[in-house]
């Protein structure tokens, strides 16, 4: 009984060491970033060495490196955070831009064509009906099939061309903002507060968020094509100006 005892104090006591090392470890000089995990393809802050001023995040309470941001929905610091994403239900940062800018391009693709498909039994629709009731049908498909207006085949055609076309246009929209922000090199943050500090220009740019082989991963996302940085330290606009000159 003592020996199991003295065997259960010893344990706890190894535990307990073990668990100060690891929380110095996270919170040692220079790795004051809290410890995140996510299993979700976002590269989450974790301990690492933060770079010259860096940023305090007051939810975390600790320092986190450049262009990090807290999600409160994630309750996490992301690195180079651009958005939380409701659709997908995870923030979009370092690691997930590049397959984020990839699904609303196949995406705005795929919506578009379908609806392209469906172009000649729409046309049809239109011949057979009034303007007004296929517009009306179109509108409100919902309101036309609880009157008994129009038959179950032609409500599903109406609301199935209504959502392709509008899930293409949002696709697009989005594709177009963030393909702008790409080019300049920022984030959606650093896009509402006018922030230019990473823009090292159109081609650096691309490759800096799609890897050197920016080309090819529009169209296969998974093709090998490493990011140049570790989402830590990032290379402004003010060093490109001193490598240059």
């Amino acid at each position: 009984m003592l020996e199991a005892e003295k065997s259960l104090k010893t344990g706890l006591s190894e535990l307990q060491e073990s668990w100060h090392l690891q929380c110095s470890s996270w919170k040692g000089p220079g790795r004051g970033v809290r410890p995140a995990f996510m299993d979700d393809g976002v590269e989450a802050v974790r301990a690492v060495a933060v770079p010259v001023s860096p940023g305090y995040c007051y939810q975390c309470q600790s320092q986190v490196p450049p262009r990090s941001g807290h999600c409160s929905a994630c309750r996490v610091c992301v690195l180079r955070r651009d958005h939380h994403c409701r659709l997908l239900g995870r923030c979009v940062g370092f690691r997930n831009y590049r397959p984020f800018l990839c699904l609303l391009l196949h995406a705005a693709g795929v919506l578009l064509h379908v609806s392209v498909l469906l172009g000649p039994a729409l046309s049809a629709l239109l011949r057979a009906h009034a303007p007004l009731h296929t517009a009306a049908l179109l509108l409100l498909p919902w309101l036309m099939l609880l009157t008994g207006r129009v038959s179950l085949a032609q409500f599903a055609l109406a609301f199935v061309t209504d959502t392709c076309v509008a899930g293409a246009l949002l696709c697009g929209a989005g594709l177009l903002f963030h393909g702008m922000l790409l080019l300049r090199g920022q984030t959606t943050w650093e896009w509402a507060r006018g922030q230019h500090s990473y823009d090292l220009g159109p081609c650096h740019n691309l490759q800096a968020a799609l890897g050197p082989r920016w080309v090819l991963v529009w169209l296969w996302p998974f093709l090998a094509s490493p990011l140049p940085g570790d989402g830590v330290t990032f290379q402004t606009a003010a060093d490109m100006g001193l490598v240059a000159s």
